[in-house]
């Protein structure tokens, strides 16, 4: 199975992705994943609008919000040929409204409680390796819990993030080794651990490093791990 790594457009942690927008015209980025987790309905169409500036683009693979409606995602599907997106666990975030139409384009992120009954609702897993990787390390009893989940459901797309030697405090006062910011392009290494089968035709990155940087990421991950 083929193997597309995607530098992305992130919004949260205040990163400038209205930046990043502008970075992926000046380096001619026709191909990337979108994460919308950062942005509000005001905010999204904005950056909807800034996106349709852009000639050329495909966006494949988006991390959606429960809040969004059904023709934002139809939107996004026609605009820019988006083909998956994902969403977090529906005990973290309850839907508002109703996806049945475009269930099977929709993955559910291994954030939070993943439970088969929200996967049986959509299309299969969305596996952020990061937090799988956390999970690991922090000997949280998600980390078999997901495992399992992965035995029988399909992953058809990833997120990846810097994993940190040591643990940190993030801002929820967690103790964590997942980070949004990388640096140092050993904080991928953790892929190698894992099987080819855990990987998806869509690996997004998922970093607030800017697009350039992310480019270089993309390129150390396709030699030194031997992805996309």
């Amino acid at each position: 199975m083929n193997k597309e790594i995607l530098v992305s457009v992130t919004t949260a942690d205040d990163v400038d992705w209205r930046g990043a927008i502008n970075e992926v015209s000046k380096f001619g980025i026709n191909r990337f994943a979108l994460f919308l987790t950062g942005l509000n309905s005001e905010q999204r169409e904005e950056c909807y609008q800034t996106l349709s500036t852009l000639p050329n683009i495909t966006i494949p693979f988006i991390h959606a919000r429960t809040d969004m409606t059904l023709d934002e995602y139809e939107l996004l599907s026609a605009h820019f040929g988006t083909e998956l997106f994902n969403i977090h666990p529906l005990s973290d975030y309850p839907l508002i409204h109703d996806y049945t139409k475009i269930a099977s384009h929709i993955l559910v992120e291994n954030a939070g409680h993943l439970t088969k009954e929200d996967i049986k609702q959509f299309g299969g897993i969305c596996l952020d390796i990061s937090h799988l990787e956390n999970y690991r390390l922090s000997g949280s009893p998600r980390y078999e819990a997901v495992c399992q989940l992965l035995e029988d459901y399909p992953v058809k797309a990833n997120h990846v993030s810097a994993i940190t030697s040591k643990p940190y405090r993030d801002y929820d006062d967690a103790m964590k080794y997942a980070n949004h910011t990388l640096t140092n392009l050993s904080q991928v290494d953790y892929l190698k651990n894992y099987p080819d089968r855990y990987f998806a035709p869509y690996i997004a990155i998922e970093l607030t490093n800017n697009i350039e940087s992310q480019l270089k990421i993309k390129e150390y991950m396709q030699k030194t791990l031997n992805l996309g």
